[in-house]
């Protein structure tokens, strides 16, 4: 199992915690991330059937996890069926927007060097890439 790939949610912390609980009990099935952010990883698009250990605050596997399919969609595109796989808090795509948008724009800074373009923002156009997945077991 150590040999799979890590798959980290958010940066460690509070909510990196309370995601991996989500996806523990199988509410968050789901997880978006501006594409971007992808090309500055380095990280492409894993193709169904991957698995991945998903990683805790203190980089131990809390889980393993299958991606199940992959979607590019724009932010304009995303729809009740991410926002309700992204877990149980949203309660409609506004609040998921609004939640990520603010997450996203923390990001801004860097987009802008990576893309040197002072002037980038996020919009309706913006391409975000959604990853499902199931959650395969616990590794605790």
């Amino acid at each position: 199992m150590e040999n799979l790939p890590a798959f980290e949610l958010i940066e460690p912390g509070t909510l990196r915690e309370k995601l991996n609980d989500a996806v523990l009990r199988g509410t968050k099935t789901a997880t978006s991330r501006l594409l971007v952010l992808d090309e500055m990883a380095h990280c492409p698009a894993e193709p169904a059937g991957s698995r991945m250990r998903l990683l805790d605050s203190n980089s131990a596997t809390a889980a393993i996890i299958e991606i199940t399919r992959t979607l590019v969609l724009t932010l304009g595109e995303v729809g009740p069926e991410v926002a309700g796989a992204e877990g149980e808090w949203f309660a409609n795509v506004d609040q998921w927007r609004t939640a990520h948008t603010r997450y996203w724009n923390s990001k801004l800074p860097d987009i802008r060097l990576h893309l040197s373009d002072d002037e980038w923002q996020i919009n309706e156009e913006t391409p975000v890439i959604v990853r499902f997945f199931t959650h395969i077991k616990e590794d605790r």
